[in-house]
């Protein structure tokens, strides 16, 4: 005796009827094929569809989620946009962690990585003579501004600036400007 496989319900096939005249099918699967029933054409798209998966949405809806979050943090703080390049001397304020004062740093931007919310730029820094590399996420509430001190004078064209690496020595990177608040000294 062979076994019967178990026929599955897709609830999109078994909809309710509209409550309203001005109802509209949805545009996978679902109501199209419901209003089409004796159209043999659709019938064989239906059978074909069904074998499918449905179509993943996730990557959407959080897409469209973090494009809301940016376009809102950019509206209340302009310079989250990003629109520095790399070469320029940025002046950036940050803590290092939430209940820290705001430490002030100023370097060379040498990469900016855009990944939606999770984008982020490097600096190059040379606080006492040695070289150091940061790496901030833009729409962190850690940082508490950005600003461009000096426009770009290597770039050329170029996305990433790594070979500033090798001439942190000689780069004149400018002192921190403190506009009308006291200057964070660290205890030694």
């Amino acid at each position: 005796m062979t076994r019967v496989k178990a026929h599955r319900v897709y609830p999109q096939w078994s909809s309710p009827p509209p409550k309203h005249d001005m109802w509209q099918p949805s545009t996978w699967l679902g109501a199209y094929y419901k209003l089409r029933e004796g159209d043999p054409a659709a019938m064989r798209n239906r059978d074909r569809l069904m074998q499918k998966a449905e179509p993943k949405r996730g990557r959407f809806i959080v897409g469209a989620l973090e494009r809301m979050e940016m376009q809102k943090l950019q509206a209340a703080q302009p310079w989250r946009a990003g629109n520095f390049k790399p070469g320029d001397y940025l002046q950036v304020e940050h803590k290092a962690t939430a209940t820290d004062a705001a430490d002030t740093i100023v370097g060379v931007m040498i990469g900016m990585h855009r990944r939606g919310l999770g984008s982020s730029f490097r600096l190059l820094c040379n606080p006492d003579n040695s070289p150091v590399e940061y790496l901030f996420q833009i729409y962190s509430p850690l940082i508490v501004n950005v600003t461009v001190r000096k426009a770009s004078e290597w770039r050329n064209g170029q996305r990433k600036l790594f070979k500033l690496r090798d001439q942190v020595q000689t780069l004149a990177i400018p002192a921190p400007v403190f506009e009308g608040r006291e200057r964070r000294v660290k205890a030694s």
